[in-house]
């Protein structure tokens, strides 16, 4: 009987837990499949940057590679040749 009500906890705080997680996702990336990264449009990245300012950015683009490009490049132009931006999905415009 005891088991049962350790079970039966655990799986609330796992269901609660995941909804947290899921109320934490940004709700306007459209999907992060292969097919939203070949779409164009607006498209979210994470820079990673080995100084330490990771950051959001958005780049438009007719697709994700195409975005990543210009973002790439933007980066490397404003001298932050440190920071790698990783695709995160296409977002709603």
């Amino acid at each position: 009987m005891k088991s049962q009500r350790l079970l039966a906890g655990l799986a609330g705080l796992a269901i609660a837990a995941l909804a947290t997680a899921a109320a934490a996702e940004p709700v306007n990336i459209v999907s992060p499949r292969a097919g939203a990264f070949a779409a164009p449009g607006m498209h979210q990245f994470y820079v990673w940057c080995s100084n330490g300012k990771d950051h959001l950015a958005y780049q438009r683009g007719t697709s994700g590679q195409d975005a990543l490009n210009k973002l790439s490049d933007a980066e490397n132009a404003s001298g932050s040749a440190h920071c790698q931006p990783v695709w995160q999905g296409r977002v709603l415009s």
